[in-house]
């Protein structure tokens, strides 16, 4: 019997084999909640704090990006390459299947974002990474749109939207 749920990630024993008491059999990580460990340099480490909102994007799944919770910050720091810096977990507010233990994360903190930066919701994105935008005629046109880094409010929009452009979700 597990002492919890969670995804089975490795089998140490072979059929047949014999084992004792207290031996590790397999290996099982808890993906609820899932966390992601980060390293934030000294500089930055003081705007972090726990109950932070964060953003998570994973190298595995490039475009999407998971709202996050600060959970834990080391009470010291480790110099990294001749840089200070510090472990912070966040806690990954939604489960989502395709999120493996081990993927290489990055978690973006209480970002600000410029005044002069376009920032979309991810909701309004199609599945292609395209947009609805209305035209003056109430008509929908899809168009492309190449996104920057992600905020806590969406993903910045380098080209394709203009500011005070209308966009619509695909169930509107």
């Amino acid at each position: 019997l597990a002492p919890s749920d969670g995804l089975l990630t490795n089998i140490v024993v072979e059929e047949g084999q014999r084992i004792e008491a207290r031996n590790t059999m397999m290996e099982l990580v808890n993906t609820d909640p899932l966390n992601a460990t980060v390293d934030v340099d000294e500089i930055d480490f003081r705007n972090v704090s726990v109950g932070m909102d964060a953003l998570v994007t994973l190298d595995a799944l490039p475009g999407v990006s998971f709202p996050a919770t600060v959970t834990k910050i080391a009470p010291d720091g480790e110099e990294v390459n001749g840089v200070v810096v510090y472990e912070v977990e966040v806690e990954i507010n939604e489960a989502d299947p395709r999120i493996r233990p081990g993927m290489s994360a990055t978690a973006y903190f209480g970002a600000e974002v410029e005044e002069s930066m376009l920032v979309v919701p991810e909701r309004f994105f199609n599945e292609d990474g395209t947009v609805n935008r209305v035209r003056t005629d109430g008509t929908v046109e899809i168009i492309p749109v190449v996104t920057g880094e992600p905020t806590n409010n969406g993903l910045t929009i380098t080209s394709g939207l203009n500011a005070g452009d209308a966009i619509v979700t695909a169930a509107e």
